[in-house]
């Protein structure tokens, strides 16, 4: 065996560590101990790093990667075993290569940042409306791209008031329909959403708990959870306009949705759909259990045992109806509304 062969398995891992291992742990590093907290800061250049940092975990995390990992290709044959590293450079780089090899890095992590704006978003959820889809705390990857017309029971994020705030609830209602309640379950141009009780849901505020019912409900074969509280406020019958959505929350006793606003959500107001969450535990920290996961049929409640209420869900999934889809909006629907 050649020495050239015998030294192989030492250049792959030297090339693993500066070029893989190496750049996560800066990353993680910087992250970690770099990157103030927005509390700890004010305005200016750091300021607005904690505070991209904070709405942005997973791109400026990736772009410490990124920034590491050019920086070792830049300097690999300066770094100790560079000899062991798999094809070492020709010759050592010059003062101005370094510097047009920095520019481009630059370049390179612009256009990931401004590409990551049109294709993706990060959104942070702040309130307890989701719950127990989404908590708050939690960062959602959001989808940019699809371009589909939205459907029933979609999760969708919009702009909503002030061009900073934003908003994440599920699609109910399409242009056309007519929406009441009755006994707190959404009705659709006279349907009753099909709902199966999962067991009592006890939901803790610093003004007390509430005592609630979790719901397993169907729309166009897609089952999402949805929590009930007796005493929910009424709603009159509302009909969707043209270019609206009609949207709720899965709390439904804790929402500032269509109800309150007694309006749709314009479509051009949607931004995206929720694709990926990375979850975040009860002190504010990423839940690595929870890390990019779909935004589903998952129990999210930190610090409470589940274990009866998601029986009672597996349950109610193996009962699944068999009509999911609600009619068309009729004139005698709309009479009765």
């Amino acid at each position: 065996m050649s020495d050239v062969e015998d030294k192989r398995p030492l250049r792959h891992l030297a090339s693993a560590w500066w070029f893989g291992l190496f750049p996560l742990v800066a990353a993680l590093a910087a992250m970690r101990w770099l990157v103030p907290a927005r509390s700890e800061v004010g305005p200016g250049l750091w300021g607005g790093l904690a505070e991209l940092a904070a709405l942005y975990p997973l791109p400026v995390a990736a772009a410490f990667f990124v920034l590491f990992a050019g920086l070792a290709q830049l300097w690999r044959d300066r770094l100790p075993g560079a000899r062991l590293l798999a094809a070492p450079p020709s010759s050592p780089r010059s003062l101005p290569q370094r510097i047009t090899g920095l520019a481009l890095l630059g370049l390179l992590l612009l256009g990931a940042l401004t590409l990551r704006s049109r294709v993706t978003q990060l959104y942070e959820v702040v309130g307890a409306s989701m719950l127990p889809t989404l908590l708050p705390g939690d960062t959602l990857v959001v989808n940019k791209l699809d371009r589909r017309a939205p459907r029933r029971g979609d999760l969708v994020t919009f702009r909503k008031g002030q061009p900073d705030d934003r908003l994440v609830k599920r699609v109910i209602g399409l242009p056309g329909d007519q929406i009441q309640f009755r006994a707190g379950i959404p009705n659709i141009n006279g349907w009753e959403i099909p709902h199966c009780d999962a067991g009592t849901y006890v939901r803790y505020a610093s003004s007390g708990s509430l005592v609630g019912r979790l719901l397993v409900e169907w729309i166009e074969d897609r089952p999402f959870l949805a929590v009930h509280v007796p005493g929910t406020r009424s709603f009159p019958a509302y009909e969707v306009k043209s270019g609206e959505l009609f949207v709720l929350g899965d709390d439904r006793s804790n929402s500032d949705d269509s109800r309150a606003w007694h309006a749709g959500v314009p479509v051009a107001a949607v931004e995206g759909r929720p694709w990926r969450v990375i979850g975040a535990d009860s002190n504010g920290r990423v839940d690595l259990g929870r890390f990019l996961q779909r935004p589903g049929m998952q129990l999210n409640l930190p610090g409470m045992d589940v274990r009866g209420l998601q029986a009672g869900v597996d349950r109610c999934l193996q009962n699944r109806p068999t009509q999911t889809r609600p009619p068309p909006p009729t004139l005698e629907s709309k009479a009765s509304g």
